[in-house]
């Protein structure tokens, strides 16, 4: 009979957000993940095998806790261009003073490593076309001019959302990028 793991999956991951985006996967021994995440260890190596496939489930963690909910303001929204800036505030508010683990990770291991590369990709692929369904209904609803370049403007946001990860923690929170995203709208 098999006995139920004594720790949560869940509460490691929380537990290690906070240490690989202060030092990065690199700066994150076995030894410091273990510590911050009270994993024993023989337990840590059995469920993850080593740093890499533990860097791959934190991240899908992430993008599936910590991400993808904040798509509710674009795909629940009824004023898709306020919706837009409610998801930009909601990141922001997510990644202040210390970034996007989607974006550290990818920056940090994404040519080394085939699985960050491909949720990274798959995660901004998938908000590119919630941005075009959102931007069609407000195309639809007479919220943004009929001629608007709907693809572009969805590539626009999608590689705003990368950016401003990446400004966010170059300048520690001191961000003009919701400047711009309010700016993409006046006037519709």
């Amino acid at each position: 009979m098999s006995q139920k793991p004594k720790y949560a999956l869940e509460d490691v991951f929380e537990a290690a957000i906070p240490l690989v985006l202060a030092q990065g996967c690199k700066g994150c021994s076995m030894e410091k993940l273990i510590k911050v995440s009270h994993f024993n260890r023989r337990a840590f190596y059995k469920e993850f095998v080593n740093k890499q496939r533990f860097m791959n489930a934190l991240l899908a963690h992430y993008i599936s806790k910590q991400l993808t909910p904040l798509q509710q303001h674009l795909v629940c929204t009824e004023n898709i261009p306020e919706g837009i800036i409610e998801y930009f505030n909601a990141y922001q508010t997510l990644i202040d003073k210390q970034g996007c683990l989607l974006i550290r990770l990818s920056i940090e291991l994404g040519n080394e490593d085939a699985d960050i590369s491909s949720q990274a990709r798959r995660y901004f692929d998938n908000l590119q076309l919630i941005f075009i369904g959102c931007l069609e209904r407000a195309v639809a609803h007479n919220e943004l001019e009929s001629h608007t370049q709907i693809e572009s403007l969805a590539l626009k946001l999608s590689c705003f959302a990368q950016g401003f990860a990446v400004s966010n923690y170059i300048q520690k929170g001191d961000s003009d990028t919701l400047i711009v995203i309010k700016s993409l709208f006046e006037n519709t």
